[in-house]
């Protein structure tokens, strides 16, 4: 498991509330109950998107592979490229950022 793909499953894992998880991927000899051997699309509902977007981002380094690929659906969801098959969808559950479309 690459470092970017281990600090992305965390990530997801503490919006997710499950500590444990995230406690286990840190240790090197806890192995998952399973093997992962492709993630195409993990979607994570963001109250501060702005936030999220420069951590994905600045911090783990996605990117974003189209200018329409940020706010699309009335502001709702943003697509970024983490590696070369998978995307992290940023869904916005701000609703004063939303247009009519997105909410």
């Amino acid at each position: 498991m690459t470092e970017l793909f281990r600090l992305i499953l965390a990530n997801v894992c503490l919006h997710l509330g499950t500590i444990a998880t995230v406690l286990a991927l840190s240790s090197p000899s806890a192995l998952p109950p399973f093997q992962l051997q492709h993630l195409d699309r993990v979607v994570l509902k963001c109250q501060k998107f702005e936030e999220m977007f420069h951590f994905y981002t600045t911090v783990l380094g996605c990117t974003v592979d189209h200018p329409e690929d940020i706010g699309r659906f009335g502001g709702a969801v943003t697509h970024l490229r983490a590696g070369d098959h998978t995307m992290i969808d940023l869904l916005s559950m701000d609703r004063t950022r939303l247009t009519p479309e997105g909410q």
